[in-house]
């Protein structure tokens, strides 16, 4: 499958809130926080499909870049495939293309995983992500680093 990996704008926040429905079930925001986030925060990235004429929005990866003196780490939010979609190496297509900004860039990658989301840690070791350290909290996570 062909599919293209693009940076959203505020024009694209419906096609994300219903995608986000289809996909989870439920909306993790509200439609004010996420303009708010795009505005000033971070950066949404969509995966395209190229197939058919309506090219549909099969994966969504929400980031945000925190600057911090020299460095420029990459603190990514949530990665969230179309369920249709799932176990066919789209979100680890979709990663890697993120990844690979990042070895050229030099930044420095971190995702927090649950402590009961195997599915997502299992995920980020196979790509070579490691883990430094846990973070206490009502429900402990996984700091997982790249690069």
């Amino acid at each position: 499958m062909r599919y293209k990996v693009e940076i959203a704008t505020p024009e694209d926040i419906n096609s994300i809130r219903a995608f986000e429905l289809a996909a989870r079930g439920k909306h993790m925001g509200s439609l004010e926080s996420l303009e708010t986030f795009l505005d000033h925060i971070g950066q949404i990235a969509l995966l395209q499909a190229l197939e058919g004429v309506c090219k549909p929005l099969i994966g969504v990866m929400v980031y945000r870049f925190l600057k911090h003196e020299e460095q420029t780490k990459v603190h990514i939010i949530d990665l969230l495939i179309h369920p249709e979609r799932r176990r066919k190496d789209l979100g680890k297509r979709f990663l890697k293309h993120l990844m690979n900004q990042a070895d050229h860039h030099n930044w420095s990658l971190e995702a927090r995983i649950n402590e009961h989301n195997l599915d997502g840690q299992l995920f980020l070791k196979s790509l070579g992500w490691v883990y430094p350290r846990t973070l206490p909290g009502e429900h402990d996570a996984y700091l997982f680093v790249y690069n």
